[in-house]
């Protein structure tokens, strides 16, 4: 699974990314537009692509994670 998050760069005002990305999920994929902060859930194997409807304004950027299969809790230390 994987989240991705699409934030502006301007600390004052990080909902604006100053551009248009087209983002589309799935087999006969769903096709969505976002022109402000977002963030986007796809689930393991499901195709998925973006891309830029228009050159960048400013600066914005995207953080990508990659979520692991199942929560392992950390041994406890030994004191």
């Amino acid at each position: 699974d994987r989240v991705k998050a699409y934030i502006g760069g301007d600390p004052e005002n990080v909902k604006d990314i100053g551009t248009e990305i087209e983002i589309s999920m799935g087999r006969e994929p769903e096709v969505y537009t976002i022109d402000s902060a977002s963030v986007t859930y796809i689930p393991k194997g499901t195709p998925h692509r973006q891309h830029l409807l228009r050159k960048p304004a400013k600066s914005s950027f995207v953080l990508t994670l990659t979520l692991p299969p199942k929560y392992v809790q950390p041994a406890k230390s030994r004191k």
